[in-house]
């Protein structure tokens, strides 16, 4: 049988198929590079991450016959984003203690929060928002923190509220009214 494949010489052409998978064998690394290289600031790192830049070769030449060797240029030397300092929980809390303590008698009760990461995180959304009250509070002995929202006349002005950050509406389905005096140290 003349050009079977059991019978074919290994020096005549390669088969169509197999040119298509080398084809896809070079352009999957290819693709993983341009998408290792997105946008930067996409990402959620608080430092930069160099990589070199892949460039594919240009000829017009089929790929099939031209060795694949992509051409690296170097990386851009690596820049620290400006992070802001953490927050000093205890300094805010006290000056938010003083801030609601002047502003009204009850207050929206969204969590209490006994890690610091999780305050810290609320914060970051919500830093620039002057309704937003931490308190500082002891639970079991434990240091901890109420994340309150607002300040009113009374309870049923505070239940009635509904210009609440919906970044606050994640912690609790139903927010409480509490006095200022009973959250306030």
């Amino acid at each position: 049988m003349r050009g079977s494949r059991e019978t074919a010489d290994p020096k005549t052409a390669a088969h169509p198929l197999h040119a298509a998978a080398l084809v896809c064998a070079i352009a999957t690394p290819l693709a993983l590079a341009a998408w290792l290289e997105r946008d930067p600031a996409s990402t959620s790192t608080s430092r930069s991450i160099t990589r070199p830049s892949v460039v594919p070769p240009t000829t017009s030449a089929p790929a099939a016959a031209q060795p694949i060797a992509p051409v690296v240029r170097p990386a851009e030397p690596a820049t620290d984003v400006e992070t802001a300092p953490p927050v000093d929980l205890a300094q805010r809390a006290r000056a938010d203690a003083r801030r609601l303590d002047a502003a009204g008698q009850f207050t929206l009760q969204f969590a209490v929060m006994c890690r610091d990461e999780n305050v810290r995180e609320i914060l970051a959304g919500l830093a620039a928002d002057p309704n937003l009250y931490v308190l500082a509070a002891t639970i079991d002995g434990r240091p901890c923190h109420r994340v309150c929202y607002g300040a009113y006349r009374s309870a049923d002005q505070a239940a009635s509220d509904r210009s609440v950050p919906r970044a606050l509406d994640d912690l609790t389905s139903a927010p409480r009214p509490v006095r200022v005096a009973q959250v306030v140290p």
